[in-house]
This record gives structure tokens, sequence and C-alpha cells, in this order.
């Protein structure tokens, strides 16, 4: 099996370079989006859709015929997985055996940003307080003129979102929370219950909206052991 890991805005693949399921037959695979990462110089895109038929392409080209996958992603991510396995029939592509979905609302509960209506210093100060760009990166002027278009794009896509719960996926959903998280709401993030005609499972994890790191290694255990359970 493969688990397919999706960044949140702003990320790249780089985020889960050193995640491992320590399993031969379980392999994680970190996918990439233009704009960022590996793909810098590739045009950003800017749509749902758009991200979607990116990463089913990428995905296609990994897996081998009958060979069964899963999602995970985080924010952003966590959206994209999502539309990944409502998209799947419109693409002839099969639907993943579970999907993990951290730090992100449902669509009907999809609270806003709004950072299109912000200057770059509010947005910088507003996602730094977020965790979204680590502190010692606000100095690096050079840095930050180069993530905050990747920034603007992807939060202007996120905002663009919209959803309803009668869009079930017949998959089983695991969420993820942080404890602190003032950008998802664990209560909220609970509904995503609604979205599944099959099994749903919720852990509670310390830390604010970027809490993947710190938890890392229970996370990673989470998902091992929850799909051996499907085995």
């Amino acid at each position: 099996m493969i688990i397919f890991f999706l960044p949140y805005a702003g990320g790249s693949e780089t985020i889960y370079r050193d995640w491992d399921s320590g399993k031969e037959d379980m392999v994680f695979v970190p996918l990439s989006l233009p704009g960022r990462g590996s793909r810098f110089h590739e045009p950003l895109l800017t749509t749902i859709e758009d991200m979607v038929a990116d990463l089913v392409h990428q995905m296609s080209q990994r897996l081998q015929e009958g060979e069964s996958y899963s999602l995970f992603g985080h924010s952003m991510g966590a959206m994209l997985s999502y539309e990944i396995v409502r998209s799947a029939p419109s693409f002839q592509f099969p639907v993943p055996v579970h999907i993990f979905l951290s730090g992100c609302e449902p669509p009907h509960y999809q609270r806003k940003l709004f950072l299109s209506d912000k200057d770059d210093d509010q947005i910088i100060a507003l996602l730094t307080r977020l965790g979204s760009i680590p502190k010692v990166l606000q100095s690096e002027t050079a840095l930050l003129q180069m993530l905050l278009p990747i920034l603007k794009t992807d939060y202007a896509m996120v905002e663009s979102w919209s959803g309803h719960y009668a869009n079930t996926v017949s998959v089983p959903i695991t969420t993820l929370a942080g404890d602190c998280d003032d950008v998802a709401i664990q209560d909220f993030i609970r509904k995503w219950s609604l979205y599944t005609t099959l099994n749903h499972s919720h852990y509670q994890y310390q830390g604010n909206h970027f809490f993947l790191e710190m938890n890392r290694g229970e996370i990673i255990k989470m998902i091992v052991d929850t799909l051996l359970s499907h085995s």
C-alpha cells in the first residue's frame, strides 16, 4: 500500500521528508505541487480542480494496477484529499481505502482568513502568529518575497472552497486536530463524520495548527495501526 501525503498552504513535499512507516509494504510518498519545492519553477495552480488533476496524475504514475492507497492531508492538503475522493470517478481513478484529514474543518463549517483583504505585512504577521511562517523567516526578506505569492494563491483557493455534507464519500475518514488550534476548531473538525457513509474516527494532539512535526511519531503509529486494521 502507498500512503500519499499532501501539503498545507504554502508548503511543499519537504514537510513529510522524514516520515516513514517503518514497513516495507506500507510506503509513504509525499506529493509535490507546482510552484514550490522540487517544482518551484513551474507556474502556480490557482483552482482546486487543477490541483486535483495534477495530484491524480502523479498518483496514477506511481500506483501499480490494483495497488491500494490512502491519503493524508493537512489543512489545504486535507481539503484536496477530500476533493480527490469526490473527483476520482470522473478521472476513472480508484478511490482510496482511507483518508486522513488533519487540521481542516469541513467545507460547510469552513471559516475564512480573508487574506485578500490584507497587505503583505498584515499577512506575514497573521500567518506567523498561526505558525505558517516560522519566526526565523520574518527577517528574511528575499525568502518571504518568494513565499508570499505561494501563500496568497493557496489561501485564495482555499477561501473559494465550498460544499455540503450531502456530498458524502464511501471511504473511512480519520480526522486529526491540535488541542490549541485556533484556525481549525476541533468541534468543527469532528463534523467530517457527516461526510462519510462509513466509519469516522478522531484523534487530538498537542499543539496549534501546525502540530504535525511535534507529534510525528504518534501520528505515524496511528496511521500504520489504522491501515493495518483494514488488512
